[in-house]
């Protein structure tokens, strides 16, 4: 019970002065790409995204821009492969992407986010374990997807998977 008191104290006490503490999550064991998280729906509400940025304006999308917001906080736990092959294993989707390429804004908007993404799962180690069966969902050879992995070459790696 005096723990209990004392860790209570003690986040009211942070909290107070502003500090955070932070409790290192438990060891999770490695996951296979199957298991990485992206529920039917995330993969709505990527296609509800990658639609909105392929159909509408750039007015309409900053009208929008507190909804989108909110899709955006929803698909951020998805991992960057799985949001890539969500959109490149789906022919439709993967249709819209040459068309957001077209527009300077559009592309620069998805690449930012996308690019920070996968920077930060590269950074952790947690792209070339995901290869092969990211390759087998969006149809391409590991080989090719390869060196776009190496050099961080993400625009790149998405003209070749709009191309593919």
């Amino acid at each position: 019970m005096l723990k209990q008191m004392l860790l209570a104290l003690t986040l009211v006490t942070a909290s107070l002065s502003g500090s955070i503490i932070k409790i290192p999550p438990a060891a999770q064991e490695e996951m296979t790409y199957d298991k990485l998280l992206c529920s039917k729906d995330h993969k709505d509400y990527i296609e509800e995204l990658i639609t909105a940025m392929k159909e509408q304006s750039w007015l309409t999308l900053f009208k929008n821009r507190k909804h989108l917001e909110f899709i955006g906080s929803q698909i951020n736990p998805v991992h960057p492969l799985k949001f890539l092959g969500t959109i490149f294993s789906n022919p439709t989707l993967k249709s819209y992407m040459p068309v957001i390429f077209e527009d300077f804004l559009k592309k620069g908007q998805l690449l930012d986010g996308l690019s920070a993404n996968l920077n930060r799962e590269a950074d952790k180690g947690a792209l070339n374990r995901y290869l092969t069966p990211f390759a087998q969902e969006v149809g391409v050879s590991p080989e090719i997807i390869q060196p776009y992995f190496q050099s961080r070459n993400w625009e790149g790696l998405v003209q070749m998977l709009n191309q593919s």
